[in-house]
């Protein structure tokens, strides 16, 4: 299922038409406001999550010249991407790139067309967004009126599908004029899902079906239809059911042995834990050890300055003793000449000779 939001009839009125480059800036993609048809209101927090599934999709998210539905196909009507979603305030803000294919599509130019509409007439038409809708949710406010709003299926593979440019029905009066058939077929789907008995009326009715129209838009509608039925009725295959169980016993095996490998892991952990608790002691005990040596090599080093300094003082005393015994040696008569007076005189005279004269004198 698909929602589509109501057109938004200020999407280009600020907009930055940059012909030459195919690119029309600052685009109001959603805002703040009602969902066409669907009685559900979008808040800011839809808003913000508008942009956060258009920034998901880096190549663009598509855009194309008006809603297809299962009555009417959208070939033809590719435009281009949105590219750079940004909030701002109660608006999502996209740039629309026109693909280079949209200039040549079999309904004619729609990057000129779109381009020149948004230039002259912007509040004529706006953009409105394809979405897959989640769980919907009531909210009452101040003034007890009570309001349904919208959320994303965020479980979708993409939940935000297309952004397309559509024109204001007020524009258009007579409902099968060339190029309202899209609009027809939008309406008569949403009826007919709301009321499918009315089909079978429709179908009763030979008149009714024999307008080109109606008759066209009732085979498509039973075509899809029947399509979608018979894909949301398919069976689960045994051959797949028979993998979801292989893959479910390879997943508890690997978790297995995950936990082993984990138990192992934290085993050798707390091992290596243990481990360098004890190379911390005894590196402690080294530390301790060297600030002992250091401590005994500091003490020896100022015994050794201390005897150091004693040697000089011991080598200063030596020197002034040296000088002192220089000086007496250079005071004290010499000997030399009595000596030599003795020996003359011990050669004419008897060795007593001396001794008596001596004693003599005294």
């Amino acid at each position: 299922m698909q929602l589509r939001t109501e057109p938004n009839y200020k999407s280009f009125r600020n907009a930055n038409i940059d012909k030459d480059n195919g690119i029309i800036r600052n685009v109001v993609v959603c805002e703040v406001g009602p969902a066409r048809g669907h009685g559900v209101w979008l808040n800011q927090d839809f808003i913000n999550k508008v942009t956060q599934f258009g920034q998901a999709q880096p190549e663009g998210v598509k855009s194309r010249f008006g809603h297809p539905n299962m009555c009417d196909d959208a070939l033809g009507t590719y435009m281009g991407r949105f590219k750079n979603f940004t909030t701002r305030g109660t608006q999502s803000i996209a740039d629309l790139h026109f693909d280079s294919s949209a200039s040549k599509s079999p309904k004619g130019n729609l990057t000129d067309y779109v381009t020149e509409l948004a230039k002259n007439s912007p509040d004529m038409f706006g953009m409105s967004i394809v979405f897959v809708p989640g769980e919907e949710y009531d909210e009452t406010d101040a003034a007890g009126k009570t309001r349904t709003f919208a959320t994303f299926d965020e479980t979708a593979e993409q939940p935000l599908q297309a952004v397309d440019a559509v024109d204001s029905p007020a524009a258009t009066t007579n409902l099968f004029h060339e190029g309202s058939q899209a609009r027809f077929a939008a309406l008569g789907t949403t009826i007919l899902n709301k009321h499918p008995e009315l089909l079978q009326t429709i179908k009763a009715d030979t008149e009714l079906l024999s307008n080109p129209v109606i008759g066209d838009f009732v085979h498509k509608y039973e075509k899809h239809k029947a399509m979608s039925e018979q894909t949301t009725q398919i069976e689960e295959p045994k051959e797949l059911g028979e993998v979801k169980t292989m893959l479910q016993s390879i997943k508890d095996l690997f978790k297995s042995k995950n936990d082993e490998a984990e138990s192992e892991l934290k085993s050798e952990n707390e091992a290596l834990k243990s481990g360098l608790s004890e190379i911390k002691k005894e590196i402690q005990g080294f530390n301790t050890k060297f600030d002992e040596l250091t401590a005994k090599i500091e003490d020896q080093a100022g015994t050794i300055s201390e005897q150091a300094k004693q040697i000089e003082t011991l080598t200063a005393e030596n020197a002034e003793l040296k000088k002192d015994v220089d000086t007496i040696g250079e005071t004290v008569p010499s000997v030399e000449k009595p000596k030599e007076q003795l020996t003359e005189t011990n050669k004419s005279a008897p060795f007593w000779k001396p001794y008596a004269d001596r004693a003599q004198a005294n």
